[in-house]
């Protein structure tokens, strides 16, 4: 961990602000201080410290009304941000959790115990902050490749139409017009998928919604399976590639999600499989969990890119290019996290990856 972090402290009793000071001055901290709320907020954004103590009750600014208005800006909304109070009481703890406070430490508190809240919080700050530049530089690699591809296609043919139409012949002519409806079904798909998630993170935001979706009931049958994946296996040329096995059992799932979410999972596997080897999906009823297993024969995928699954992912992108701007399981974890249903990936790089989808039997 850096030793220069920045912590700030907002309290309104000197003497708590000095033995803080000292303490945190012996870890290794930069300490700032100011000694009430509203010169709290001020300091915060202007120095954007890595994280915030601040005691609860102060004149003028109460801690509940610093971290409110922290929280309404940009800039400052994702710093950690702990609570030191002499309130004790429930409500006061819920309250502050209620806020986003990362931590609620009473007094009198332990110095050591203070020390060690402060660390956790900094170090899952790195870590979201390490996930949030490695989705950046995804995304400004991955994203822009995947729209600007298929639209160079399609206005490359579409040029070549118009200069050379009088000497074009009519095979050439139908060859062309395939390849302009492939880049079309290709920047189709990434709108559309596009589209999904952030209506996916709309209706899992949406507690009404999730209530009614809750209650959704859909008969999973080796039909359904077969249906949503032969779609995807047809547009691969690899339908004699699926094996299905298939018990029936009525899950907590709409029928389009359970639907895009058999497509996706399948459309993963056969991007980083080659023909002629086999994708395996079985499903079985567990009590009241059934789990959908999904088995390919690829390249698969190391335990820090399994761990780094989520938007426009695309790991090894150099040495593997493929199409796809690495949404597909992100969509899958978006829908099972709306039926409270569970992905678990496991894998053997240059031999084989299991994806299990655990729902719950309705």
């Amino acid at each position: 961990m850096n030793s220069r972090k920045k912590i700030l402290v907002i309290d309104d009793v000197p003497e708590n602000v000095y033995t803080l000071q000292e303490k945190l001055e012996d870890e290794g901290f930069d300490v700032r201080a100011t000694y009430d709320g509203k010169s709290g907020v001020q300091k915060a954004l202007l120095e954007a410290p890595d994280l915030i103590l601040c005691d609860v009750m102060m004149p003028q600014m109460s801690g509940y009304e610093v971290m409110s208005a922290l929280k309404e800006n940009p800039g400052t909304a994702t710093i950690p941000f702990i609570f030191l109070s002499g309130k004790s009481e429930e409500t006061d703890i819920r309250e502050g959790m209620r806020l986003g406070a990362d931590d609620f430490l009473t007094k009198p508190f332990n110095c050591n115990e203070l020390i060690d809240a402060i660390k956790v919080r900094l170090n899952k700050r790195e870590l979201y902050e390490k996930d949030i530049n490695s989705l950046r530089k995804s995304i400004s690699y991955s994203l822009p490749h995947e729209l600007q591809t298929p639209l160079a296609a399609i206005s490359g043919f579409a040029d070549y139409l118009i200069e050379d139409y009088q000497t074009i012949e009519r095979e050439d002519i139908l060859d062309v017009a395939g390849s302009i409806k492939e880049s079309a079904n290709r920047l189709n798909c990434l709108v559309q998928n596009i589209l999904t998630a952030t209506k996916l993170d709309a209706l899992s935001r949406d507690r009404a919604n999730l209530r009614v979706l809750r209650k959704h009931s859909t008969t999973i049958t080796k039909e359904l399976i077969k249906d949503a994946a032969y779609n995807k296996a047809k547009a691969y040329g690899r339908e004699d590639d699926i094996e299905i096995e298939i018990t029936s059992a009525d899950l907590v799932i709409s029928k389009e999600h359970l639907k895009k979410l058999v497509e996706e999972v399948v459309d993963n596997a056969f991007k980083f499989s080659n023909k002629d080897t086999h994708i395996h999906i079985s499903g079985y009823s567990y009590g009241m969990e059934y789990i959908l297993y999904f088995v390919d024969h690829g390249r698969g995928m190391s335990g820090e890119q399994i761990r780094q699954v989520g938007e426009y992912m695309q790991f090894e992108r150099m040495m593997y290019e493929r199409k796809g701007a690495g949404l597909g399981l992100s969509i899958v974890k978006k829908i099972l996290d709306i039926y409270c249903g569970q992905l678990t990936i496991e894998s053997i790089p240059l031999k084989q990856t299991l994806v299990s989808v655990k729902l719950l039997v309705s």
